[in-house]
């Protein structure tokens, strides 16, 4: 099962490139972690590694890059992501 993974990874990588987290992507996460902590709203618990802020703050570095340009997440998780990004969906999104 776990090449099945990898394979199917690699097939995704011949359609879509990948975006490497960088310093300052995980600067940004840890201020959506924080943020999201202080009210009460957490996208994980404690012990996880928050992937939800990790996207978005990806998302929101690149609509800062590419101002203007609409990046819309697709997810199965729109209820987290959609707390900083739009997010719909990923069975919605018609390409």
């Amino acid at each position: 099962m776990h090449g099945e993974g990898i394979y199917n990874l690699d097939n995704l990588r011949s359609l879509i490139d990948f975006v490497p987290v960088t310093g300052a992507i995980l600067k940004r996460a840890a201020g959506l972690w924080a943020r999201t902590r202080r009210l009460g709203l957490p996208t994980a618990s404690v012990g996880n590694i928050d992937a939800d802020v990790i996207i978005a703050a990806t998302c929101l570095l690149i609509q800062e890059q590419y101002a203007g340009q609409s990046l819309i997440v697709a997810t199965t998780n729109v209820k987290h992501l959609s707390r900083f990004v739009m997010a719909k969906q990923w069975r919605e999104i018609i390409f």
